[in-house]
């Protein structure tokens, strides 16, 4: 997957520590990535070249797992059943069933999952690095 490549590619280069001054002091503030981007919305996560891809990529992983094959059998199931050469052609071997379910994947609603970037906050090292500048 692409996205585990961005996470090896740019696992090192997390951003550095703020630092503030108080009182003439110069300190370091504990910087918690996971708590910087539980800070944007979807949309700052979608402008990102890199995590937007990654969130794309995971949208369509999850629906080959989980809700693919459902469709594609469904398809099969109506197809054997009702043999119906005005829907489903003279579709005899059910070969069109991955073909049905990538059609009502163009249709489908997108849910995107932020907890991907909270769990490992490297794939969101490009957005994080906007951010802090």
């Amino acid at each position: 997957m692409k996205w585990l490549h961005l996470f090896i590619k740019n696992q090192a280069s997390m951003p550095k520590k703020k630092l503030k001054y108080k009182e003439e002091e110069l300190f370091e503030e504990e910087w918690d990535p996971v708590k910087e981007l539980k800070k944007l919305n979807l949309e700052d996560f979608l402008n990102c070249e890199d995590t937007r891809e990654i969130l794309i990529y995971e949208h369509y992983d999850n629906f080959e797992k989980k809700l693919k094959y459902k469709l594609a059998y469904l398809y099969e199931k109506y197809n054997c059943s009702f043999r119906n050469e005005d829907f489903f052609g003279k579709d005899w071997d059910n070969e069109l069933g991955e073909s049905f379910a990538e059609l009502i994947y163009n249709f489908i609603s997108v849910n995107y999952d932020l907890t991907l970037f909270y769990d490992c906050p490297p794939l969101a090292i490009e957005l994080l690095s906007k951010k802090n500048k």
